[in-house]
């Protein structure tokens, strides 16, 4: 099994998704951000920071999140769904 390095953007993800499920939401978005920092195209960051903000209830920061993360990958359905909630 392979292990994720700690400064990867992968790595980032992955605490991200991770503190999101614990409902640790200051800390996704931290991770998330980081991980957008590193990678400013990282469509996949853009839209589970939109899905946290949106369980932070900060609608209009996580449409935009979402908004980014479709116009960085336009055929991603999940950001197109989540956006419509």
């Amino acid at each position: 099994m392979s292990q994720l390095k700690p400064d990867t953007k992968e790595y980032l993800f992955a605490k991200g998704v991770m503190l999101h499920q614990l409902m640790r939401y200051d800390e996704a978005i931290n991770a998330f951000n980081e991980a957008i920092k590193m990678d400013p195209n990282y469509a996949f960051a853009y839209h589970n920071k939109g899905l946290t903000l949106q369980a932070m209830r900060n609608l209009d920061e996580s449409l935009h999140c979402f908004d980014k993360a479709i116009e960085l990958d336009p055929n991603d359905t999940s950001s197109w769904t989540n956006k419509g909630i």
